[in-house]
């Protein structure tokens, strides 16, 4: 073995191209963020949330239009075709996860790190049940909670209102079962909060 060996074997780390505004949205998040490695090369716990967070803060900018989009495509086919209402659900999803793979790319680019460092970090943050709960509050506090509540919308009224919505979702899914059901099972969920 000698250098020029090992280095064959390494693995092509995946590229993307960014725009020049992706790449000062990314600079400006990575300002005040340090790179912490903990025991086996990992990534550190509370480093790999930060991460975490500007990817997810970069794929909401990135992919911002895809909601819009796929809402005004979904109620093109609402009470329609429903094969083609599950189709539109479907295409949304992989546009939204192709979306994100391509923002970690970027960030992890712009790192230098590796998808396989970023990846067994990942996997080795979600083990830990304290770091769980603590990724769950945080999801909890970045929701946008700028919206005016109206005076009237009390906590009994609030309640009233999400059973009246999931009494409709959940009527509303009957015409859509044999669809998802034939598509992908998994969908349940999805397809009922949409």
């Amino acid at each position: 073995g000698t250098e020029e060996g090992k280095e064959e074997v390494k693995r092509e780390e995946p590229r993307v191209e960014i725009t020049e505004e992706e790449s000062q949205f990314i600079t400006e998040k990575l300002k005040d963020f340090f790179l912490e490695t903990a025991a086996g090369g990992l990534i550190e716990k509370k480093c790999m949330m930060k991460l975490m967070k500007i990817i997810g803060d970069f794929s909401k900018f990135r992919s911002k239009d895809i909601g819009k989009e796929a809402q005004a495509k979904r109620l093109e086919e609402y009470d329609g075709d429903k094969e083609k209402y599950i189709d539109v659900i479907l295409d949304t999803m992989n546009k939204e996860e192709q979306s994100f793979n391509f923002c970690t790319t970027a960030v992890l680019n712009k790192l230098e790190v590796t998808h396989d460092k970023y990846m067994k970090s990942e996997q080795n943050l979600i083990m830990d049940p304290m770091c769980q709960m603590e990724l769950l509050q945080k999801g909890i506090e970045n929701e946008d909670n700028t919206t005016e509540i109206p005076d009237e919308l009390d906590k009994a009224k609030t309640i009233e209102l999400l059973k009246e919505s999931n009494d409709k979702s959940f009527e509303q899914y009957k015409g859509y079962k044999d669809a998802v059901q034939k598509k992908d099972p998994y969908l349940t969920p999805v397809v009922i909060s949409c």
